[in-house]
């Protein structure tokens, strides 16, 4: 069962200065151009740098019916992405309506409040469209333009979960943020 109607998945989001939109095959050779050579783009994110247009596909367009992505574009130039993540519906007898939110941002566009922007719309889609009732996010603590970001946006911190991950040859500390669709600001 698909989590979304094809016109939901397809939807285009116009803000005060992008265009959202779900990414296309179109996109891929100038998302490979931007990131597969940007170590520092990576340092805070799950992936790393695509070698290949092949893995770039794999990496920027999955097959997966639990999230959705769009792109971010100014003036037809990519800017970045934002998604949602790990979209559950229910849990057994529970009803869960929760979804990870995840963003990213070409350096050359960071400190001007795309992600902010961005981010702002995909939640309003996500409590308002898909009728979610908890939106999480999380990122690495040394990440602080991203920590300003959840906060800015409204996210309560709930905690740290210390060594998350491992990666660069370290162990990183993870931040944990969440909002409920009542505690949604304007």
């Amino acid at each position: 069962m698909s989590v979304f109607t094809s016109s939901q998945k397809d939807l285009i989001i116009l803000t005060e200065r992008f265009v959202l939109r779900p990414l296309r095959k179109g996109d891929i050779a100038i998302l490979f151009e931007k990131t597969s050579r940007n170590s520092e783009l990576a340092k805070y994110l799950k992936w790393d740098p695509p070698k290949t247009l092949e893995e770039a596909q794999k990496l920027f367009l999955p097959k997966k019916k639990d999230m959705i992505r769009w792109g971010i574009f100014w003036k037809n130039q990519f800017v970045g992405c934002v998604s949602l993540l790990n979209i559950i519906r229910s849990l057994g007898s529970r009803e869960i309506n929760a979804a990870e939110m995840g963003y990213w941002i070409l350096p050359e566009f960071c400190g001007q409040g795309c992600a902010t922007e961005a981010a702002k719309y995909m939640i309003r889609f996500g409590f308002q469209v898909l009728k979610l009732h908890k939106i999480m996010a999380s990122c690495t603590v040394e990440n602080e333009p991203s920590n300003r970001v959840l906060e800015k946006l409204g996210f309560r911190f709930v905690g740290t979960r210390k060594d998350h991950y491992f990666k660069y040859n370290r162990w990183w500390d993870m931040k944990l943020y969440e909002m409920t669709k009542n505690e949604l600001i304007d």
